[in-house]
């Protein structure tokens, strides 16, 4: 079965999302999380007020090349990520490296993968379906 999304695009060229994040280690849940889509970002990133909230601990650490402040080394942690019925268990996640960013949450391409996705810049519109077994 599938599930789809339908929505507008913001004047900046920007898809939000309300989601629901939560630590698999002691149930805490971060509701209606600011979220937005990320295409050019291969992993899941989140503010650091948001980890510190849901009480995660780091799982290790890695890097990555951020266009604007280069390499990043973060630490990597495992949240539970749903969006409407759209759930990822154990997602690594790291964090965002700009206080300043618009949203909490960056859903990256290891969730994107998982789904369709059309962006029509023109109509100013959005599509995503997921799909569920």
């Amino acid at each position: 079965m599938n599930k789809t999304i339908t929505g507008k695009i913001d004047e900046y060229g920007l898809i939000y999302f309300d989601t629901d994040i939560s630590n698999p280690n002691n149930n805490k849940v971060a509701l209606k999380a600011k979220s937005i889509i990320d295409t050019g970002a291969s992993n899941s990133h989140m503010k650091m007020e948001l980890i510190e909230y849901l009480e995660l601990e780091s799982s290790g650490k890695t890097n990555f090349i951020n266009p604007k402040s280069n390499l990043v080394i973060s630490d990597i942690y495992l949240i539970d990520f749903k969006l409407n019925e759209l759930i990822v268990n154990n997602l690594e996640i790291r964090i965002i490296d700009s206080p300043a960013f618009p949203a909490d949450f960056i859903i990256g391409m290891d969730i994107l993968k998982k789904c369709d996705f059309i962006y029509q810049a023109h109509a100013k519109k959005f599509e995503l379906t997921y799909y569920l077994d």
